[in-house]
């Protein structure tokens, strides 16, 4: 609700919100985020014929209504990439059902093939790797945010995943055990993001990013604990490596996924802010 109402006011038009469980047999599409503790000892009352999404990499255990994995991206303010994932047993019906509320409502659905991961999410954790690497060796981070805005991202790096939260990567990097030296702390020091008013930048009275040189004094005393020795490159030669590092990604997830250069493309876009005009220096 609070994405149709903020970000999107003509979805709030198109769907009809309800908070009861009471609401659910009448509904044809149901989206399941409830995680595994919380689905079992939740009492859902639910149709075996309704067409169920979840986040997550495979059907709940114990639930046997699930249908299909559902994964959209954030700020969704910017991001409108919702890449959709089939189980053997989800019916072609689901799917596009699913991919029609998704286009309804202004989201860019992408089907994956069936029995993939999340495509956006491993784009996505290796363009965090790369830029959390450049920072341990000397990369500025408001510097190289501003280095891909000048490329064509949409915003940078640091700044769009403090409007999702720091916290929501660090979830999935402990569920992954892919540990980040400076993502961590950052974290850990109750850096969560613009929610808060606190994460790679600060946003007083909840407007806008402002630099914070705290966080510098944090990424070179990791970089002194990890005895990394910093260079001082430009902060588009930094973001030429982090671009490379993609770009092989890129290439490997086309090996090993099956999955069309066209739903690459729209998956770089509408999910990394990627500048369409530039794809082809990611070999697309």
């Amino acid at each position: 609700e609070v994405f149709a109402r903020k970000d999107n006011p003509g979805a709030a038009e198109k769907i009809v919100f309800r908070a009861d469980f009471d609401a659910l047999p009448e509904a044809p599409l149901l989206f399941d985020a409830l995680d595994f503790e919380e689905r079992t000892q939740t009492q859902i009352p639910l149709s075996p014929d309704q067409s169920i999404a979840t986040p997550y990499p495979a059907p709940l255990p114990g639930t046997d209504h699930v249908s299909l994995r559902v994964v959209p991206f954030q700020p969704m303010s910017l991001r409108k990439l919702t890449e959709v994932m089939r189980f053997p047993e989800t019916p072609d019906a689901a799917v596009s059902a699913w991919r029609a509320l998704a286009t309804q409502i202004d989201r860019v659905p992408v089907e994956l093939p069936m029995g993939s991961h999340s495509i956006g999410l491993r784009l996505l954790d290796c363009l965090h790797a790369a830029a959390d690497a450049a920072l341990l060796r000397g990369a500025i981070l408001w510097e190289l945010d501003e280095a891909m805005v000048n490329h064509g991202f949409d915003l940078g790096f640091y700044e769009a995943q403090d409007l999702t939260g720091l916290d929501v990567a660090y979830a999935r990097r402990k569920a992954m055990n892919t540990p980040s030296k400076i993502a961590d702390r950052a974290v850990e020091e109750g850096r969560i993001g613009k929610k808060i008013g606190w994460g790679w930048y600060r946003y007083p009275g909840g407007g806008g990013a402002v630099i914070d040189p705290l966080i510098e004094d944090l990424i070179r005393e990791e970089a002194w604990f990890a005895k990394v020795d910093q260079k001082d490159l430009e902060a588009e030669e930094w973001l030429s490596l982090i671009l490379a590092e993609l770009a092989q990604e890129v290439a490997k997830t086309r090996e090993t996924c099956g999955v069309s250069d066209e739903d690459l493309g729209a998956i770089l876009i509408h999910g990394l802010g990627y500048p369409a005009p530039k794809l082809s220096e990611l070999g697309l």
